[in-house]
């Protein structure tokens, strides 16, 4: 379930308010907190380098914004 207690936020062009405020296993497809290793066009789940532990999660989704962003990830596990 770690991937349920950190928090992705996006900001856009300069909002106060996130556009985009989304468990980070939501985000990239494993909202039951079992995390699955995978490869699409849009995102990108896998083991990362060998002997390390974490694991890789890519987004090639296209970022709607015109002037600049801010990403936010904020962890509540303790």
């Amino acid at each position: 379930m770690r991937y349920r207690k950190a928090t992705l936020r996006m900001y856009w062009d300069g909002n106060k308010e996130p556009c985009v405020e989304v468990p980070i296993g939501d985000f990239f497809g494993s909202g039951l907190g079992t995390l699955r290793y995978f490869h699409s066009i849009a995102m990108d789940v896998n083991p990362g380098f060998s002997g390390f532990d974490f694991d890789a999660m890519v987004s090639y989704l296209p970022m709607p914004f015109a002037k600049g962003a801010r990403i936010r990830w904020k962890t509540t596990a303790t």
